[in-house]
């Protein structure tokens, strides 16, 4: 078995079929370890157990088996999952014998630190459940802090040191006077998040920087509203709400026009069920793809003909008072994060960031829905 790293009393060794017999007899253990780990009560077998191997050797993935320095013995495995240039998920299951005698906490540690120095990452997240209380702590004190939780996970992250000290010059200007302007409308399936960054403009990079910013304040707010709902609707209506997942790095992003983004259609007619005509040829097919930033507006899932192009106009002057000459503005792909699930379903879903250089701010547009 080749190693790979070592911490303090744990060689990190390739995954290898000498173990499957450790893997099996672990991952089989359902009380004390499957349960933890997606529950599965039909037993794995031999055979898939060699699939799995051969498939992580393959791909040269992150994933790692332990074994104690001392004694030669399997303590668990530990690995990092969907891994991309900027993020992945951690994941680690020990056996029982070898819980409850700090391995736990020694692994994370040196993983974590695995990811951010030799792989580059600058994210790493997990999710685990919420009644595995030894395993928060554990994370909790290898300096994982949660960003969301519901009846089937906690949500955890850790930044790397650098951007956790990066991510603090990016930040919400709560009390921009556009969000009164947003909040009169209001418009369903929009969500709006205006922040500025202390360091100088870098493109594509701050655009990024704003995107990730913006969804963790998303999840604030659906946070926040998961505590309203239990104090106005008891425990079991918020247990249907979710925090959400992302991961940045999976975003693709392609500049355009400002103008084109803030294209104002010319309403020509409403016909006798309410429904717009627009001078525009645009039709939702209702795929779940994406949409222009006029019809997520105009066109709300269940608001149709509530706004008309003016009110348009308003929340846009609001948020960009100095025209569009000055302003940078790039779409990017919604593969990146959950929060545009409801929207894939049906309505759809884009997302959009926009550069100020006058007023040096950003100002970046979430658009998801479904029926």
């Amino acid at each position: 078995m080749k190693q790979v790293f070592t911490s303090d009393r744990i060689s990190f060794v390739e995954v290898s079929e000498q173990l499957i017999p450790d893997y099996l007899a672990m991952v089989n253990d359902y009380e004390n370890v499957n349960r933890y780990i997606g529950g599965r009560k039909k037993e794995f077998t031999e055979e898939q157990e060699i699939q799995w191997v051969q498939k992580k050797l393959a791909e040269k993935a992150p994933v790692f088996s332990m074994i104690e320095k001392k004694s030669g013995k399997f303590i668990g495995n530990i690995e990092l999952m969907d891994v991309t240039d900027h993020s992945g998920e951690l994941g680690i299951a020990l056996t029982a014998e070898m819980q409850n005698k700090g391995f736990g906490t020694e692994a994370v540690l040196a993983l974590t630190d695995y990811g951010f120095d030799q792989l580059g990452l600058q994210r790493i997240y997990l999710r685990t459940d919420p009644e595995n209380a030894r395993a928060i702590r554990v994370y909790q004190k290898c300096g994982f802090k949660e960003y969301g939780r519901n009846k089937d996970h906690v949500y955890m992250e850790q930044m790397k040191q650098s951007d956790v000290s990066q991510a603090q010059h990016m930040h919400e200007l709560a009390s921009d006077e556009a969000y009164a302007v947003i909040g009169h409308y209001d418009p369903e399936g929009l969500q709006y998040f205006i922040m500025a960054d202390d360091r100088p403009y870098r493109g594509p990079e701050s655009h990024r920087e704003a995107i990730c910013h913006a969804m963790r304040i998303a999840s604030d707010r659906e946070i926040r509203d998961i505590k309203e709902a239990e104090v106005k609707l008891g425990k079991t209506y918020p247990d249907l709400l979710c925090p959400f997942s992302f991961d940045t790095g999976k975003a693709k992003a392609r500049s355009i026009d400002a103008k084109d983004l803030l294209y104002v259609p010319v309403l020509i007619k409403k016909n006798y069920l309410n429904t717009a005509v627009y001078d525009c040829d645009y039709h939702n097919e209702g795929h779940g793809e994406a949409i222009p930033y006029w019809y997520a507006f105009l066109e709300g899932p269940h608001e149709a003909g509530r706004f008309d192009p003016a009110d348009f106009v308003k929340v846009n002057q609001s948020l960009f008072p100095e025209g569009t000459e000055q302003l940078d503005a790039y779409e990017w792909t919604t593969d990146w994060s959950d929060y545009f699930d409801d929207g894939h379903e049906w309505w759809g879903a884009s997302c959009w960031s926009v550069y100020d250089g006058k007023k040096n701010r950003y100002v970046v547009i979430f658009a998801s829905a479904t029926d």
